[in-house]
């Protein structure tokens, strides 16, 4: 997913750590559960943290963006 690695590498580093950290839990549950159903949740719970944080990372650009855009006409 090299939206999700690009956003990741240039995140703060509190933010990595929070995704680090959420994704070590799920890890941690997947392995304590090894069952099918576990295991795509696992990774469906994975795939939400990155939408997740994509999608703050996507608007904050876009606001930054306006912002610079309204002041320049300003």
């Amino acid at each position: 997913m090299p939206c999700y690695t690009f956003l990741y590498n240039h995140a703060s580093e509190s933010m990595r750590a929070k995704i680090d950290q959420r994704e070590q839990q799920v890890a941690e549950a997947e392995a304590a559960k090894p069952s099918g159903d576990k295991k795509s949740l696992a990774g469906r719970a994975r795939h939400a943290v990155r939408n997740t944080f994509i999608t703050k990372h996507l608007v904050n650009l876009f606001i930054k963006n306006m912002s610079a855009h309204d002041e320049n006409e300003g």
